[in-house]
């Protein structure tokens, strides 16, 4: 009676060695599952932007090496980079529009300013050697689509200020009485010229806005020499 009693005893503590040595086998078992389904989730690469994959240097069935990448392009918020002469960028605020002009595309996006650098840095000037310090300017695109890719150079027309339903007349056209202080055209009347004085407002590298002195449709002599005069006589230039 006691040896059987002592041997399931013994039966009963072997019994309870086995069950835990396989509780700890399905725990480290479970532990490498647990590893495995991370090492497959972090072969599936997710990104936070919606965008066109530019560059993938992965191979399938390859492992990849040291600089491997991939690079997506948020399509939806192409920049232009601008350097800007600083004697521009004084006048130049975040919101301001632009019209943008892509190299090799016939087509002419909308932009805004979204970003003005901090520092002026020196650039060399590619048309006469010398140095120009220059400030950064970022455009955003309002307006991207497929034809754009990074890497593109381009141009931007930024408006520093607009008025609506304003006269302007040619730049050259315009003269100024020192004496007077004023500035003045050569209107025609007729074939008659004579001087008008002006008040003007905005001026952009071509035009300049009339708030004073002009009406809508009349003609003014552009570039006039310096010996034209009140009452010369002069003819339309078909």
């Amino acid at each position: 009676m006691n040896n059987a009693k002592n041997s399931l005893s013994n039966l009963d503590v072997n019994n309870n060695n086995k069950i835990v040595n396989q509780r700890n086998q399905i725990a480290l078992i479970k532990t490498d599952i647990a590893s495995l389904q991370d090492k497959i989730e972090q072969c599936n690469i997710k990104t936070d932007v919606d965008g066109k994959v530019v560059k993938n240097n992965a191979k399938e069935n390859q492992y990849p090496k040291a600089g491997d990448s991939i690079i997506i392009d948020d399509t939806s918020k192409y920049k232009l980079s601008l350097d800007v002469s600083q004697y521009d960028a004084v006048n130049i605020k975040k919101g301001q529009k632009a019209a943008i002009k892509i190299k090799g595309i016939d087509k002419i996006y909308s932009g805004v300013v979204t970003d003005i650098g901090n520092i002026a840095q020196a650039k060399i000037n590619t048309t006469g050697g010398d140095q120009e310090f220059k400030v950064n300017v970022k455009v955003t695109f309002d307006n991207a689509d497929a034809l754009i890719k990074a890497g593109y150079e381009g141009s931007a027309d930024i408006v520093l200020n607009e008025k609506p339903s304003s006269i302007a007349i040619g730049f050259d056209g315009v003269k100024e009485d020192r004496a007077a202080k004023k500035k003045y055209v050569y209107v025609v009347d007729g074939n008659k010229v004579s001087k008008k004085y002006i008040k003007t407002g905005l001026e952009s590298e071509y035009d300049v806005e009339v708030l004073e002195g002009l009406e809508e449709g009349e003609i003014y002599v552009i570039n006039p020499p310096e010996k034209l005069k009140e009452g010369d006589l002069v003819s339309l230039k078909k």
